[in-house]
């Protein structure tokens, strides 16, 4: 059957019409997933800029620990930031701002905040319930013994030490603030700090990023982990380069060997931790670091970090530490060094508003 001109012509344009339509839908999906891109892209730089703020802030406070100026408008990287120290609860929160002005990325300004409250646990070096030794060391600010506590070969403490038991100093080491030894009432509850939790709560909070069965090992590589549940060892070694992204509970044991860990999340082993040779902790914020059984930190650096391990042994040597160490038993040795930076309870909350018709579907 031979079709007329104009029913050609209807079937062109009909086919046309039809294209027009998806094009424009193709169109406005595109747009909108590169406005989405550019305000995510925009979000994080908001944040880094707050980061930034929070990081200069901190750096006053771990040496002036009175200072309460902030910064008004501070010029970082394209944008600017703002911090105040807010007292008026009783404990220090550290709040900072982080701006990136109308036209960066997005028409509208981005807003970041990320707020720290300071614990007032103001323990640099602190065994829970057992001897404390430090060796050919310093541990700069105040330490806690729930048994003896033994300095040797010119070790130094540059705040008070309190023990339950002895204290004991050899070799020309030192106290330069106050010793209180012998049935000296506890210092430490039973939580040392606030943001410590039950081993339950940070299983749920790592479990809710999903669970990995077996070892999981990370070599050589760089990559963001977390939250994750993991069932058997974790281990991340030769140069590997990991940032936190979430809580991560690892059901055996954690090693890290001459590699890189950042991030301002939990890093949990029910059995031993062992850090040897690597960096912990870099950029603003490290990890709080958690284990059951005897753990080390080898010839490493760990920057704004909690390690706690609360069953057995900590032992750090050749090594240097920002933040807290706790153990049950606690070693510091062979020229290492601990210094204080009270650190906890990390929020970043988003007060920016997202574009108009930005949805997450």
């Amino acid at each position: 059957m031979r079709r007329s001109p104009g029913s050609t012509l209807a079937i062109v344009v009909a086919f046309l019409a039809a294209f027009l339509i998806i094009a424009t839908g193709l169109s406005v999906l595109i747009e909108k997933r590169l406005k989405l891109t550019r305000y995510n892209a925009s979000r994080a730089l908001a944040l880094g800029v707050a980061e930034a703020g929070l990081d200069d802030a901190l750096n006053i406070l771990s040496d002036t620990p009175s200072w309460t100026a902030g910064f008004s408008n501070k010029v970082f990287e394209g944008g600017f930031y703002t911090v105040t120290i807010d007292t008026s609860t009783g404990r220090t929160r550290v709040i900072s701002d982080g701006y990136l002005p109308a036209g960066s990325f997005i028409g509208a300004a981005v807003h970041r905040k990320v707020s720290v409250y300071l614990s007032g646990f103001d323990k640099v070096c602190s065994s829970i319930s057992k001897d404390m030794e430090i060796d050919k060391s310093t541990c700069d600010g105040n330490v806690y013994s729930g048994k003896d506590m033994d300095l040797k070969s010119g070790s130094l403490v540059t705040g008070d030490a309190e023990a339950q038991r002895d204290i004991t100093l050899s070799g020309g080491s030192a106290v330069s603030g106050t010793k209180n030894a012998q049935n000296y009432p506890p210092v430490l509850p039973a939580i040392p700090f606030p943001s410590l939790q039950t081993d339950a709560h940070y299983l749920t909070e790592a479990q809710a990023g999903g669970t990995y069965v077996g070892d999981y090992t990370i070599d050589g590589a760089t990559v963001t982990l977390g939250p994750l549940y993991i069932t058997g060892e974790l281990k991340i070694k030769n140069g590997a380069k990991v940032t936190l992204t979430g809580p991560v509970y690892v059901k055996k044991e954690v090693t890290i060997d001459e590699s890189e860990l950042k991030g301002k999340y939990t890093l949990f082993a029910e059995k031993e931790m062992d850090i040897e040779k690597s960096t912990i902790g870099l950029g603003n914020l490290g990890p709080l670091l958690i284990s059951k059984k005897d753990s080390t930190l080898d010839e490493s650096t760990a920057y704004r970090t909690i390690y706690y391990v609360y069953n057995e042994k900590l032992t750090l040597q050749k090594s240097t530490l920002t933040g807290m160490v706790i153990g049950k038993e606690l070693d510091v040795k062979d020229n290492s060094a601990v210094t204080w930076m009270e650190i906890t309870d990390l929020d970043v909350a988003l007060t920016g508003s997202a574009p108009e018709d930005w949805s997450s579907n």
